[in-house]
């Protein structure tokens, strides 16, 4: 088993429908055994490791880790460029405020017109970013 319990119990925790991160439970291994000996989140019951193992495949588990990644990418992409999107900020023309609106607009819809995938070096491939306006 090479998918590591830290992201299975995310996974385990979104499809439930709750987003949790490293302060909610706390995960250990100690001799080959695996454990989740702190679990602070409400309404999911703990799960059982195993059963997260024999769940979620590696390939489940890349999948949402770089679904994860694309979102971590684009939210630091649209928070870069908020300032674009102030009713205040003034453009040089309609036609570049308009090209922002749209940059931001394919920001936001990546995650649903994305296969994202981790290659041999867990990095982000098969995205296609769009090219922020000059």
């Amino acid at each position: 088993m090479s998918n590591n319990l830290y992201d299975s119990v995310r996974k385990y925790a979104k499809d439930n429908g709750k987003t949790i991160d490293f302060n909610d439970f706390e995960c250990e291994c100690i001799g080959g055994v695996y454990n989740i000996r702190v679990w602070n989140v409400d309404g999911l019951e703990k799960p059982d490791p195993n059963t997260l193992f024999s769940t979620y495949s590696d390939n489940d588990i890349n999948k949402f880790i770089a679904e994860d990644l694309l979102r971590i990418k684009r939210n630091r992409l649209l928070t870069e460029s908020d300032f674009k999107a102030m009713p205040d900020y003034i453009h040089p023309s309609e036609e570049v405020k308009q090209a922002w609106v749209t940059y931001r607009q394919e920001l936001r819809d990546l995650p649903s017109s994305s296969v994202p995938q981790l290659d041999t070096n867990d990095e982000l491939t098969n995205v296609t970013w769009p090219t922020p306006p000059s």
